[in-house]
């Protein structure tokens, strides 16, 4: 039978310091951006913590009848007292189960701070799918240098490799012994700057606007997330999937996981 799919692993992020959450700026200006849907109308930035910046966004179409919210966290894997990790139940991959996102990252940070008393998690989001009966993940799975799961063609992931850079893979591409940790997701939606929204499957999720979550990276190594708000009109509308991809190539990323 089919087993309905859900995001459920959480990417996780963290630090050895960490600072209070504060705005830097607020402020509106002229819309960026060409596209007919992703302009940005207005930016309110926050510094999270040396290497991590957080940019909440106002987005409309060129009419302004269509608002959505967006939120965006930068992450400099080139600071060395950040990283990215992945989650699971009980920041563990041998029993599957379930576990929302906000209890995986308190486990994950209550046992890094086993390894460093001073391991702060700052943010985390959703990622791969699941067997909504076991937990099981679809896609990738590697938690500390350790393949929890394979990876298949459906799913694409992203990887973090042990020399401290990150990856956006195919799900045909192998989990090779440079990756320490890495999620599974949906489908690659920019790939070296293009737009390749093709390769996903035609149905009304990638069509009509839902909710998106993303993961990208910039030509520098930059990691980007990305959160949209959505079925939320008049306040959120949310992204269809190329509308999602347009928008992470506005911000700056060369490559695109959805």
């Amino acid at each position: 039978m089919d087993l309905i799919k859900k995001r459920v692993i959480p990417g996780i992020l963290t630090l050895n310091l960490v600072l209070s959450l504060m705005p830097l700026s607020a402020f509106a200006s002229e819309p960026k951006g060409g596209m007919d849907y992703n302009r940005i109308i207005s930016e309110t930035e926050y510094r999270v913590a040396p290497g991590i910046a957080e940019t909440d966004i106002l987005i409309n179409n060129q009419t302004g009848t269509e608002q959505n919210l967006g939120y965006v966290l930068e992450v400099d894997l080139k600071n060395p007292n950040v990283t990215i990790k992945a989650g699971y139940k009980d920041y563990q991959g041998t029993n599957w189960g379930m576990q929302s996102t906000t209890d995986q990252a308190a486990a994950a940070e209550n046992k890094l701070k086993q390894q460093n008393p001073d391991t702060k998690v700052v943010g985390a989001v959703n990622a791969n799918f699941f067997n909504m009966a076991t937990g099981e993940p679809s896609g990738a799975l590697v938690m500390n240098g350790k393949e929890c799961h394979p990876t298949n063609t459906a799913n694409d992931y992203f990887a973090v490799l042990n020399d401290g850079t990150a990856e956006i893979r195919y799900g045909s591409e192998p989990i090779d012994e440079n990756v320490v940790e890495a999620m599974g997701g949906n489908v690659i939606i920019l790939k070296d700057g293009d737009i390749v929204t093709s390769r996903a499957p035609e149905t009304h999720a990638q069509s009509e606007r839902n909710p998106r979550t993303a993961i990208g990276l910039r030509a520098d190594g930059t990691v980007v997330l990305f959160v949209n708000d959505g079925r939320q009109a008049p306040t959120s509308y949310g992204m269809t999937l190329n509308e999602l991809a347009e928008m992470m190539k506005q911000l700056g990323c060369v490559d695109a996981l959805t």
